[in-house]
């Protein structure tokens, strides 16, 4: 079979503008939070780490956008795993008010140190001295073996811990389990022949699948939306962001939930909840 480019269908194309408008509207929240309590000149050092990682998801919501008008599904998924390590980590941020400053800070501490080589060392402790709270998180990580190579939540919490260990204190095992093994194969290549190739009833011969096709279109979103109506929802219950932007908050969040359960109800039939969920 010659490769060939995906050429949309009349279906596919009605179904890429109720895409773009999902995409829309998460950043159309994600901004004006940004514009709202996450903002200013001068802020708090604690929230610079939390206004960055809200930033990075938007980021790769402008990056999905983009991947799903050109139809390379397949690839955006990497994506979106991406997204799914970062709300992990801002949630477990956000998840208590009195712990989320040393948090974020930790997280700032953790970042910072890594940019640094060991030839560096003198601005690096420099650096710790001008901040009380560096200087702090600096002397617990040397508590821990090798800190500057391990995950800075372990640095907070004293412990090697790992992601799945992160995603159960965060009450997402459940997604983990379900979901980030199967978003992993792609990015260590162990699942190439499940993405790119298709058998057909013709004597059960394989067939390279076109690169840009609009297969898996749904299960791309659905996980999009999912991730970020608990963005939002983490964000609105640590700040105070307006009373309009609150409620526009949890109006999206209800209709998202409304939205995926009928997705998963009907992922296997022809019907299409995306439209009725766009508008």
């Amino acid at each position: 079979m010659k490769g060939s480019y995906y050429k949309l269908s009349d279906q596919d194309r009605e179904n890429l503008e109720f895409h773009k408008l999902t995409f829309i509207e998460i950043d159309s929240i994600g901004f004006d939070i940004l514009d709202g309590a996450l903002s200013g000149e001068v802020i708090d050092d604690h929230l610079i780490p939390i206004r960055s990682l809200l930033y990075r998801l938007l980021e790769f919501n402008d990056t999905l956008s983009v991947m799903v008008e050109n139809s390379l599904i397949n690839t955006a998924f990497s994506i979106v795993r991406s997204s799914f390590e970062i709300l992990v980590q801002l949630r477990f941020i956000l998840s208590n008010a009195d712990e989320m400053p040393l948090k974020a800070m930790t997280y700032h501490y953790c970042d910072y140190r890594q940019r640094y080589n060991d030839n560096e060392i003198d601005d690096f402790n420099s650096r710790m001295e001008e901040s009380v709270h560096f200087s702090k998180i600096h002397e617990d990580s040397n508590t821990l073996p090798n800190s500057k190579k391990i995950p800075w939540y372990s640095v907070y919490l004293k412990k090697r811990t790992t992601f799945r260990d992160l995603c159960e204190n965060v009450d997402f095992s459940d997604r983990y389990l379900k979901l980030y093994p199967h978003l992993s194969s792609d990015i260590h290549g162990n699942s190439c022949l499940e993405l790119n190739t298709v058998c057909l009833e013709d004597g059960g011969k394989y067939y390279l699948r076109n690169f840009r096709h609009f297969e898996r279109h749904h299960s791309l979103t659905v996980l999009q939306i999912d991730f970020m109506r608990h963005v939002y929802a983490d964000l609105n219950n640590r700040f105070d962001l307006g009373r309009e932007l609150s409620e526009r908050i949890n109006q999206y969040y209800d209709r998202a939930e409304a939205h995926l359960n009928t997705y998963w109800t009907i992922k296997e039939s022809d019907f299409d909840p995306l439209p009725e969920y766009s508008i």
